[in-house]
């Protein structure tokens, strides 16, 4: 097992109001950068309301950065790479 220490991290949550039958909607976006060049990203979503399949578009600035598969209003995805452009900023 190697240690890896975190140069930094940065992360935003996503809180909503209750809506119809789905509690209140959340979600996170975190990004690591690592000591040893690997970048990582993880983006959860749960209780949105939408269709049983549904894709959810995650924007930064208007600009969009990923795109979840959910499946009964929730998605999650954690991608890491050691190639720094790989992974939206």
């Amino acid at each position: 097992m190697s240690v890896r220490a975190v140069k930094y991290e940065l992360e935003a949550k996503l809180i909503g109001e209750s809506s119809g039958h789905f509690s209140k909607p959340s979600g996170k976006v975190e990004r690591k950068s690592y000591s040893d060049g690997t970048e990582r990203l993880k983006i959860s979503v749960r209780n949105l309301k939408a269709l049983k399949q549904s894709t959810a578009i995650i924007k930064v600035d208007s600009q969009e950065i990923a795109q979840l598969s959910l499946i009964k209003g929730s998605g999650r995805l954690d991608d890491e790479s050691k190639d720094p452009t790989a992974l939206p900023t």
